[in-house]
């Protein structure tokens, strides 16, 4: 994640299936001209489309969580700056087929789909 604002955004990240993907970090400040890296991690399971959704505002507090909680963002100080607007964009999440793990009994390795040669045998006959 990468801002070219003029200014400070909070972050919050949120998900359509909590089940399979794991999201962090959920909450993150970016200052200006600052980066951030998101990391996504499904875990198996069937295949679907789903969304991240990524909420984002500018703010002065130091804590993104506090952004979103409090009723301007900004912090305590609402004197200071008007309510600022939360914005959203999406990103499409789709699966194109579970993971899949096959054993080759002539290399005796285990590998799953789109992985090459994992030597995963011990782990499958156990």
């Amino acid at each position: 994640m990468k801002t070219l604002y003029l200014f400070i955004i909070a972050i919050k990240i949120k998900c359509s299936n909590n089940a399979l993907y794991r999201v962090f970090p959920v909450y993150t400040c970016l200052a200006p001209g600052n980066a951030k890296r998101l990391q996504v991690v499904r875990d198996p399971g069937e295949a679907r489309a789903d969304k991240l959704i990524l909420l984002y505002r500018k703010t002065k507090c130091k804590n993104a969580r506090d952004a979103f909680q409090s009723d301007s963002g900004i912090g305590h100080d609402e004197e200071e700056s008007p309510q600022t607007e939360i914005k959203k964009r999406l990103i499409a999440l789709v699966a194109k087929g579970p993971l899949v793990h096959t054993i080759d009994t002539l290399t005796e390795n285990v590998t799953a789909a789109g992985v090459p040669n994992n030597p995963l045998y011990e782990l499958a006959n156990q």
